[in-house]
């Protein structure tokens, strides 16, 4: 998980993370680790999904992307 921190900081490009864990296993070291970095992962992947689709508008928006 460590390395696909930095990558992401290094190519400055987001990644999502989803966890379909509830309750007291949400306090892991793994989402322990993920919170330090400011990165919350998402309840389930279609809610990260939404998410990423937000993110392509809006970018398509400030024109920072483009539509093929």
């Amino acid at each position: 998980m460590e390395k696909t921190i930095k990558l992401m900081k290094k190519h400055k490009k987001p990644i999502f993370f989803t966890t379909m864990v509830w309750g007291v296993r949400r306090q892991g070291k793994v989402l322990g680790k993920l919170k330090q970095s400011h990165l919350e992962p998402y309840p389930a992947p279609e809610k990260a999904a939404k998410v990423l689709a937000h993110l392509v508008r809006y970018s398509e928006y400030l024109g920072v992307a483009r539509r093929k």
